[in-house]
């Protein structure tokens, strides 16, 4: 047994790793930048899409898959 707030927490970081999954499968960039704003310490959109395209360029070799 634990607190409730912390199975709400929990629940928020299936959200976020569900969405990475799904953009994975899907090879989608779109689902992937979906997926950095349900963490909650992102709280800044336009910042997440530039930390997105940075990874997406400097990891290009292993995540150009994404689209």
């Amino acid at each position: 047994n634990y607190p409730a707030a912390f199975g709400r927490l929990l629940n928020n970081q299936v959200g976020t790793i569900e969405l990475t999954t799904d953009a994975v499968i899907n090879s989608s960039k779109d689902i992937a930048y979906l997926a950095m704003l349900a963490d909650p310490v992102v709280d800044n959109p336009n910042a997440a899409a530039n930390l997105l395209n940075t990874m997406l360029e400097m990891q290009k070799d292993h995540l150009s898959y994404l689209k």
